[in-house]
């Protein structure tokens, strides 16, 4: 359920199933039978500690959950300890919403604080597993309400680490999963390199294409995970401002620039559907691999400016090719618009791809091309999903001063190029 949505908040949470007891749980609670709680022990359900007696007010209530297993090859059971892990974190951030209470997560029997006043924070997580570290908003895992549910400034929807493992554990169920295995051993992937870039979201998500062999990134995908990456770049740079928002905009802002002058779409027909087919990835972010290469190939130690009038001629002249059909896409600007467009893109990409994202060094640019192009395939993705509805098919589409109006043009200060 959470996952159908693009935020969570409060009644999203207190409306899961998990936290609905049925009237046969209800029934075994009251009953407090010991071969109930084994039974439920024994499937890995929780079970209530018999810590107090019935005329002692509990301040606290100890919760056990069984450690999950899993078979090896060999045949022999192994702890599993990053999915157990993932299942106690999330229930641990989400029972402040459910009960009021502060909540302590530990792997220890024995209580850590006497009292809540011993700790002021809501939510403690008493050395969690590295692969939750990466979900926390720093490097404490004792969280205030402020970190476990954000500011809460968008009425009910909820922000910080709850929504964040959320997010993480959406995102490795769609990447990860086979059949109903969760493979959640495998979490800490997904956790780190989000943490790492959040454009890693977009490279998660071409390996889900990939995976289930579909002919295109499709639109509705794209556009959540966008929305996912928007979510994340404001958790992990909450203390950045406007200014990451801005830089975290850099791959929409180059895919809108090059999509002002170029179209992946080739005149091929699909026999089947007779519409035109869907461009190869290479296709479409192949003005991106083109003025990465003259960055990337600088071996004469160019200036600045040499370097962007090589991107500019190199781009110019594969344009000429595509223009006379020797490579895929179309051409849809011309003149001295084509020649301003161009070094626009030029300039955006060198700024902010190269000097902003790159740090300015080659190593760091070529290490992270492959999962920024990614992210402006999963754009080109969302700009065909929201206009293709004013076509009547993919010829419409590629139709260039239609396609032309629809991308709006992005304000960058521009150098004539001659």
């Amino acid at each position: 359920m959470l996952r159908a949505k693009d935020h969570l908040d409060v009644a999203d949470i207190l409306r899961l199933s998990f936290f609905r007891l049925t009237r046969g749980e209800l029934r075994a609670a009251d009953s407090n039978e010991q071969d109930k709680k084994e039974e439920q022990e024994e499937k890995g359900g929780m079970y209530l500690f018999e810590r107090y007696n019935e005329k002692q007010y509990p301040g606290f209530l100890f919760f056990a959950k069984k450690t999950f297993s899993k078979k090896k090859a060999s045949g022999e059971n192994s702890k599993a300890t990053t999915a157990s892990w993932v299942e106690a974190a999330w229930l641990g951030l989400a029972l402040p919403l459910v009960t009021g209470a502060r909540v302590v997560v530990t792997e220890e029997y024995f209580p850590l604080y006497n009292s809540a006043s011993d700790f002021l924070e809501t939510v403690v997580l008493d050395a969690p597993h590295q692969a939750i570290r990466y979900a926390l908003p720093q490097s404490s895992a004792r969280l205030r309400l402020d970190e476990l549910y954000g500011d809460r400034k968008d009425g009910d929807w909820i922000g910080g680490a709850m929504a964040a493992l959320s997010r993480l554990i959406e995102v490795h169920i769609d990447t990860e999963r086979v059949g109903g295995d969760l493979k959640l051993e495998r979490f800490s992937r997904i956790a780190s390199n989000t943490q790492e870039d959040q454009l890693f979201l977009f490279s998660f998500l071409k390996e889900q294409v990939r995976r289930d062999k579909l002919d295109q990134l499709p639109g509705k995908k794209a556009s959540h995970y966008n929305d996912l990456y928007q979510q994340f770049v404001a958790y992990y740079h909450s203390t950045k401002g406007d200014a990451m928002k801005e830089n975290a905009t850099r791959h929409e802002k180059v895919t809108d620039l090059y999509l002002q002058f170029y179209l992946p779409f080739s005149d091929k027909i699909n026999p089947i559907t007779g519409k035109k087919i869907w461009p190869k990835s290479h296709a479409i972010v192949r003005p991106i691999d083109i003025a990465a290469k003259c960055i990337l190939k600088d071996t004469l130690n160019l200036t600045e400016e040499e370097i962007k009038l090589e991107m500019f001629q190199k781009l110019k002249a594969w344009l000429d090719i595509v223009e006379k059909k020797g490579a895929t896409g179309k051409v849809v600007a011309h003149g001295p618009r084509l020649d301003t467009l161009v070094w626009q893109f030029v300039e955006t990409f060198y700024q902010e791809v190269f000097c902003s994202y790159a740090q300015g060094r080659r190593s760091v640019l070529n290490s992270r091309l492959n999962r920024f192009k990614d992210g402006c395939e999963a754009v080109f993705s969302l700009h065909y999903s929201a206009n293709k509805k004013s076509y009547q098919d993919a010829d419409q589409i590629a139709d260039a001063d239609q396609f032309e109006e629809e991308i709006p043009e992005v304000g960058v200060a521009s150098t004539d190029p001659r």
